[in-house]
This record gives structure tokens, C-alpha cells and sequence, in this order.
């Protein structure tokens, strides 16, 4: 077999796992620039955890596996609001963070229970 051959698919298997990594290195990031964006947007109302506090009693708790909305339902709330509690936040919150926010609260239903 040629050398050149066995080197170039050393170096491409290379190039992966480094590629590899650095997607994951992004996504970490991001997931922790939405985990913060909760915690200052929402978490007011619906606890760190997703389990919702007093002021927001009747909010679905995001952390019951029950909950089982679309992604497409939590942004349409997110961006428009619900009922007289709920605020809307399209022009607070970009699209892409509410986007974010909608992965990252569908996530916390599947986290590790403490």
C-alpha cells in the first residue's frame, strides 16, 4: 500500500476527531450561554430546575417527563406569551435564543435528578 495513502487517512481521521471535538467545545458553550439566559429570563418564575416556583404554579413543571411539548409550541409561547402571566419576549430575545431556550427546556426533562 502506498505510504501517501495510509498518511492521508491518518491525517483525515485526525482532522475528525479535532473537528469532533472542537463541535463539541461550541455546543458546551452555547448550551452554557442558554443555561444562563434561563436562569436570567426564566428561572424567576420557573425555578433553576424547570420545577416551577409559587408565582407561577399553574406553568407546566419543564422537568416532568410528562411534559411533552413541540419545539415549535415552547417558541410560539416564548415569543408571544400565554395568558396575563406569561410575557412575550419577540423583540427581548433574538430568534436564535428563543430557539436555544426551547431545546435547552425540552433537555431538562431528560437531566439527571439530584
Amino acid at each position: 500500500m502506498d505510504g501517501r495513502i495510509v498518511r492521508g487517512a491518518g491525517m483525515l481521521a485526525l482532522a475528525a476527531v479535532v473537528g469532533t471535538g472542537l463541535a463539541q467545545a461550541q455546543t458546551a458553550a452555547a448550551d452554557d450561554k442558554t443555561r444562563q439566559l434561563y436562569q436570567a429570563r426564566c428561572a424567576m418564575c420557573h425555578g433553576a430546575d424547570g420545577v416551577p416556583k409559587p408565582v407561577a404554579k399553574t406553568a407546566a413543571s419543564f422537568a416532568d417527563p410528562a411534559w411533552a411539548p413541540t419545539a415549535e409550541a415552547i417558541v410560539a409561547v416564548v415569543t408571544d406569551g400565554k395568558g396575563t402571566k406569561m410575557p412575550k419576549f419577540k423583540g427581548r430575545l433574538t430568534p436564535e435564543e428563543i430557539q436555544a431556550l426551547a431545546g435547552f427546556l425540552l433537555r431538562l426533562k431528560d437531566a439527571p435528578k439530584p
